[in-house]
């Protein structure tokens, strides 16, 4: 499944899906503009459950190959997201801090979509994700091209191994 959202700041946020006003800003700013985000899905049978999840997100920032990968950091320098978060959201940080609205569309994806299964879906700068209920890791990286600057953001999602 592939989405083009808007990052028109180039600062990314990442939060809680239901309190934006928590959002979380990474330390690295990326090329502003629409960016090409694929959302990769697990089919196996998860924890003896027949459900799926998501796998992971990576969202090319530009055409320049990557040369190495960093952990993906806060301001803060922490990581952006507790491992047991199972509903994110991610985008354009200036459209997502503090924006009462844009946290209720987000949360709408959750109320639609299957609550075993994991879901995506896009405003134009926000992407809405719920992992799924027996994700274990969240992990965020940012690739970095021969340039140091960043050329990709991905985020993997670890579940248990199935029985």
């Amino acid at each position: 499944m592939t989405f083009s959202p808007a990052l028109r700041s180039g600062r990314v946020g990442i939060s809680p899906h239901n309190s934006l006003a928590r959002t979380k800003r990474l330390a690295r700013s990326v090329p502003a503009g629409k960016h090409e985000l694929t959302v990769f899905f697990t089919d196996q049978e998860l924890d003896g459950l027949p459900t799926s999840g998501v796998d992971g997100l990576a969202l090319k920032l530009g055409d320049a190959p990557v040369a190495r990968w960093d952990d993906a950091l806060t301001v803060d320098d922490e990581a952006p997201v507790d491992s047991d978060l199972i509903e994110l959201c991610f985008g354009d940080f200036d459209a997502m801090h503090g924006d009462g609205a844009l946290s209720a569309r987000a949360a709408e994806v959750f109320e639609s979509e299957s609550i075993s299964d994991g879901a995506a879906s896009v405003s134009e700068s926000v992407v809405s994700v719920y992992v799924g209920e027996i994700a274990e890791d969240h992990r965020f990286y940012l690739g970095l091209d021969a340039a140091g600057q960043p050329a990709q953001l991905v985020a993997i999602f670890r579940y248990p191994a199935a029985p």
